[in-house]
């Protein structure tokens, strides 16, 4: 992980297509969780899907309880999604923690659509996006989400996405 993280030079892609990519990796993953929607076949995707996958086996109950406990109504939503995520970045940036908001927003979505919520999915889908949008310059001095998440297929979530 060391090396990988070392290797990393800052990427040529521009702030707004990073923006775009934050909020297209969103639409792909809660498309896939709730089984609406394409999913793409991008290897980018694919791999966020996969670190989902393996986050979700290691911690599903948790991330199960957390959405069942935050008591959202459709008033408070926005804000105790944005509650959960701050606190996961609250001791920095990292790839596995963009992982983690990534998958708690899955599971939010997931939430929503097995409580007749549907509007709350969507809404879900632009919130994650356009919180990890605002992440955009760190990822962009990270490599990118291309160089990262394409040089990531060989490396499970336990090497990853270290939080």
């Amino acid at each position: 992980m060391a090396a990988l993280q070392a290797q990393r030079k800052p990427c040529s892609e521009t702030l707004e297509t990073l923006n775009r990519q934050a909020h297209f990796l969103a639409q792909d993953l809660i498309s896939y969780r709730t089984g609406n929607g394409r999913i793409s076949t991008s290897l980018t995707a694919r791999n966020m899907r996969r670190l989902s996958d393996e986050l979700e086996e290691r911690h599903g109950p948790l991330l199960c309880n957390m959405c069942n406990s935050l008591n959202m109504t459709a008033n408070s939503a926005h804000e105790k999604f944005v509650q959960v995520a701050d606190e996961v970045f609250k001791d920095g940036i990292n790839w596995g923690r963009i992982v983690a908001v990534f998958t708690f927003g899955g599971r939010l979505a997931q939430f929503c659509a097995r409580n007749g919520l549907h509007d709350g999915v969507r809404e879900v889908e632009a919130w994650l996006g356009d919180y990890i949008a605002n992440l955009s310059h760190w990822i962009q001095t990270q490599g990118g989400w291309v160089c990262t998440f394409e040089t990531s297929q060989s490396h499970d979530s336990a090497n990853f996405a270290r939080f």
